[in-house]
């Protein structure tokens, strides 16, 4: 691995995510232009490019130049299952339901990490939902069920099969910190945030750009930074470094474990700013265990 390479990833955590996104697109772009073939390069461009974007509009102009990145990888290596694997994603982002199922389908027949093939069982389901196959859409889900034999993502798995009945309503999802779940309008959840005028907090991810909200503001969160939080706030217990990087990250995107401590510490800093002043750190740390949620009642709105 190029020393550039290294130095950057050992920064991710300590600045913006959105600037480090950025630095390593130019990283691998200055790579390719050395080493134009280079598949690895190619690689981890296009899945750099996935993650980058501050509007709908770039969101969807960088997926445009990653799945071209993706499919060179594949002239190449037709069964490149990671190239596969990530252009089945690209294509549910997209839109592009029947290749997103094509390539998944063509992945799956690979091996693949118990993660990953529960995440493409439960896209592949999400991507019949939309083409009206009904059918299709519940064996998949039932794939995808029977994997998750620790129910340790039972959230995404609730949140396909309400994606899979909403009988063509566009809904939202939202976790109540007593572990209820709940399916609104877009509509309703907007109101749910705007008119909120308890102590509870509310994490939105239904926006491309995440918030906090809680009794005394607002405040924008990276998208990694509002995963890592919703991860913690519906655990509720002590979630390890290790537990994090497997279950928040894709694998082959995970960052150092030293990075955790950074990213974390800005998650913090971010949403005392939305807090009472008694408050301290709403994340916290024990040794050992790793880190808990430890304030006030949090609602978390996501899409479906």
């Amino acid at each position: 691995m190029p020393d550039v390479i290294r130095n950057w990833k050992r920064k991710e955590g300590s600045m913006r995510e959105s600037a480090w996104l950025e630095s390593g697109i130019r990283i691998y772009q200055s790579l390719l232009q050395k080493y134009p073939e280079c598949t690895e390069y190619k690689m981890e461009l296009a899945k750099l490019l996935v993650r980058c974007g501050t509007d709908e509009k770039l969101v969807y102009v960088n997926e445009m130049k990653a799945a071209k990145l993706f499919k060179k990888v594949l002239e190449l290596f037709p069964n490149h299952v990671d190239a596969l694997y990530r252009m089945g994603h690209v294509s549910y982002e997209t839109k592009d339901y029947n290749m997103c199922i094509e390539y998944f389908l063509r992945a799956i027949k690979q091996p693949l990490s118990d993660i990953r093939l529960l995440r493409a069982y439960a896209t592949i389901a999400k991507a019949f939902y939309h083409l009206v196959k009904d059918r299709e859409a519940y064996c998949f889900l039932k794939k995808a069920k029977e994997l998750d034999k620790e129910n340790n993502f039972s959230s995404e798995i609730k949140e396909v099969e309400a994606l899979i009945t909403q009988e063509g309503y566009s809904r939202r999802i939202v976790h109540y910190p007593d572990g209820d779940i709940e399916f609104v309008s877009v509509d309703d959840a907007e109101d749910l945030q705007n008119n909120d005028e308890s102590y509870e907090g509310t994490l939105d991810l239904a926006h491309l750009s995440p918030t906090f909200s809680g009794p005394n503001d607002t405040e924008r969160l990276e998208r990694k930074q509002a995963e890592v939080l919703s991860y913690l706030i519906e655990k509720n217990r002590f979630v390890t470094k290790e537990e994090l990087v497997m279950y928040v990250w894709s694998e082959d995107e995970a960052p150092e474990l030293s990075s955790i401590k950074s990213i974390i510490s800005k998650i913090n800093n971010q949403v005392k700013k939305c807090l009472p002043g008694e408050c301290g750190n709403p994340i916290v740390n024990k040794r050992g265990h790793g880190y808990k949620w430890n304030s006030i009642d949090t609602k978390i709105i996501k899409v479906l």
